[in-house]
């Protein structure tokens, strides 16, 4: 289950990262 959280965690980070470059 800590696993699944850190992942999900970590995807909100990298889709916002993501999402950033994207609107750049």
């Amino acid at each position: 289950m800590a696993l699944k959280t850190c992942l999900v965690v970590d995807d909100s980070r990298v889709i916002r990262k993501v999402a950033r470059r994207i609107l750049e």
